[in-house]
């Protein structure tokens, strides 16, 4: 355990809210999606020790042997990808963290530190930027201590969440294979800024840029360029760490677009030179973000001509982890429509879910499917399908992306139609691990095809096992075309990433 100069154990709050919200979707965000998904309170959050996601990662820094700290849990909250949040959520939320701040600086006095996980893209009716007000809420009741907060990749970040904390450490990878690690490196930073009893000095630049999520993979160009160039930057003597945001794309606010934000120890000039540099090569490749993408039935007729699979149709519009609601039906009308083999599609459809649990398995039974949160992914898809098999839908991230994590997509049933296997779940769930399908006896490696509701993260799952992969132009909330969106709050010098003719 590390010991201040005081002789007094270091003391160190975790904690937060974590949403991407996709502020054009149709559905409400609410507590109970939270309780659903992730809320732990208290000594509740050391139930994470060993997940790879970013509460594992501060517990991991808190335990480390020579540069540790107490942790004071507080209260995690996160929700699926979705609406706008409902103000009484946010506010019962935000209390509770705050409540537990104060119960602890009763107890054991005062915290010498706080780590907060954060999205950096929750949108809160009525509070365009409820990071920044978590912040400033969190700050009035610590005062002027070290206040570190992870971001996800997507993160808007705003110039008053910058201000507000001492250093923003948002994930280097899409897919998002470091939550864990930046949640351990933001451990270690607080606990050196508390060591070294100050602060390191930062930059910000915002740019007038704003990408959809297919474009900002960070394996390949433009991202993997400017990417290089920020660890390039970030191994630099006497730098604390630099985080490059593209941005979330589908958040029609004020504070909407790609952000860097560079953190020195050795100074302000250091500091300013890592953002400049950095902020200017994304902007040097902004006429790069563009995005290729197939119409539907052209997606299906490739993917059926394919020797081998499996193929991976991405149902990009349809993006959960992108705030959709799952249910989009395009291609699975396509699928059947063209009786395709092999192929798997996942719905979330709670009233498909009842007829076929009620049905029992091996029953054939007629079903509506999908279309039924709004019309802009599809109509419900008719379909007489034989049931498969129902579970509860349980099961726990086995892969690369925040291994260890349980989820939970409510009752789920498996049917089957020709020779098109659809997985239907009471809960839109993020397609981000092969234990989704394996977990209701689906092989994913045996499949023909695989719909993928998502942009980039799906590959965290099927990326190395996928013959070939394909974007599709489907409708929906997070559609690859912005110009489509009609934004209103955003800037209006905002500079929209190019479609191909």
């Amino acid at each position: 355990m590390w010991y201040t100069n005081l002789g007094m154990t270091m003391r160190v709050a975790i904690g937060g809210i974590w949403h991407e919200t996709n502020t054009f979707a149709s559905t409400v965000t609410t507590e109970r999606d939270f309780r659903r998904y992730q809320l732990a309170e208290g000594e509740g959050l050391h139930a994470y020790a060993g997940v790879r996601n970013e509460i594992g990662g501060f517990l991991a820094a808190g335990a480390d042997a020579a540069h540790g700290f107490e942790v004071v849990p507080t209260l995690f909250a996160a929700a699926v990808p979705s609406g706008l949040v409902e103000r009484a959520a946010y506010d019962a939320l935000k209390g509770r963290l705050l409540g537990r701040l104060v119960d602890a600086a009763a107890d054991g006095g005062p915290v010498d530190g706080v780590l907060l996980a954060l999205h950096g893209a929750m949108v809160v009716a009525g509070i365009e930027d409820p990071e920044a007000d978590l912040v400033a809420a969190v700050r009035a009741v610590v005062g002027d201590v070290p206040v570190v907060a992870t971001l996800d990749f997507h993160a808007n970040v705003s110039p008053e969440l910058f201000e507000s904390t001492d250093a923003l450490l948002g994930y280097d990878t899409y897919p998002h294979v470091d939550p864990y690690d930046r949640a351990v490196e933001a451990g270690r930073l607080v606990a050196a800024m508390v060591e070294r009893a100050a602060r390191p000095a930062k930059s910000f630049r915002k740019l007038a840029l704003v990408t959809p999520p297919l474009a900002q993979e960070t394996s390949v160009s433009p991202m993997a360029d400017v990417t290089t160039e920020m660890w390039r930057r970030e191994a630099a003597d006497g730098m604390a760490c630099i985080t490059t945001s593209p941005g979330f794309a589908y958040a029609d606010v004020a504070r909407l677009g790609f952000s860097v934000a560079a953190y020195a120890w050795s100074g302000q000039a250091a500091a300013d030179e890592a953002a400049d540099a950095v902020a200017q090569a994304a902007w040097d490749r902004r006429h790069l973000f563009t995005v290729d993408h197939l119409d539907p039935a052209d997606a299906v007729v490739q993917a059926m001509a394919e020797a081998a699979g499996p193929v991976v149709l991405v149902d990009v519009a349809d993006n959960i982890g992108g705030g959709s609601p799952g249910d989009g039906t395009v291609l699975l009308a396509e699928l059947l429509a063209r009786r395709a083999q092999g192929a798997v599609v996942v719905v979330a459809d709670p009233e498909a879910v009842a007829a076929a649990v009620a049905a029992g398995v091996g029953a054939t039974v007629d079903l509506m499917v999908g279309g039924k949160i709004d019309r802009r992914h599809g109509d419900p898809v008719p379909m007489r399908a034989t049931v498969c098999s129902v579970s509860a839908g349980e099961y726990v991230h086995s892969g690369s992306y925040m291994t260890g994590q349980h989820v939970s997509m409510g009752r789920t049933a498996v049917v089957r139609s020709g020779g098109v296997e659809v997985v239907l779940t009471e809960r839109a769930t993020m397609p981000f691990d092969t234990e989704q399908l394996r977990s209701q006896g689906i092989h994913p490696e045996a499949c023909r095809i695989i719909v993928a509701k998502a942009a980039i993260a799906w590959r965290a799952a099927y990326g190395q096992m996928a013959v070939r992969a394909i974007a599709v132009n489907t409708p929906g909330v997070c559609t690859n075309d912005l110009s489509e969106l009609g934004y209103r709050n955003a800037p209006v010098d905002m500079v929209l990433a190019p479609v191909p003719a």
